[in-house]
């Protein structure tokens, strides 16, 4: 947990930086905390147990890493995409609930897609 929070704490130091200052910062700072982290883990995942909790975590890692780095190769990209997940929420949300009281059927889908269009667009 230390190494993602101090990964965390790099990108809030460098969130207002251009996108060539975000990369040069992640490629000069991020980049050789994971690969630290990479050497552990592949250190590590030969000793866990695959079953255990910390084993299928440290599987997960290791299955998703191109994805988990992607981040340091541009600086446009996000660490994360919570942004996009916290601005979903509240559709999704909505969607299941509506799915619960109602058959959802072609037009209520359409509807689904226009409504999320008018909020990205600062419409809704």
């Amino acid at each position: 947990m230390q190494r993602i929070q101090l990964l965390y704490r790099i990108e809030r130091k460098i969130k207002n930086d251009s996108p060539e200052q975000r990369h040069a910062v992640r490629q000069q700072r991020s980049l050789p905390e994971l690969d630290d982290f990479r050497q552990w883990l592949d250190k590590h995942l030969v000793v866990v147990p695959p079953k255990s909790v910390l084993g299928k975590a440290m599987n997960y890692a290791d299955r998703q890493w191109p994805k988990f780095i992607a981040y340091t190769l541009d600086g446009r990209l996000r660490i994360d995409n919570n942004l996009t997940e916290n601005t979903i929420r509240p559709f999704v949300i909505g969607r299941k609930s509506q799915c619960k009281l109602i058959q959802p059927d072609r037009n209520s889908e359409g509807q689904w897609h226009r409504t999320v269009s008018l909020f990205k667009n600062g419409l809704y």
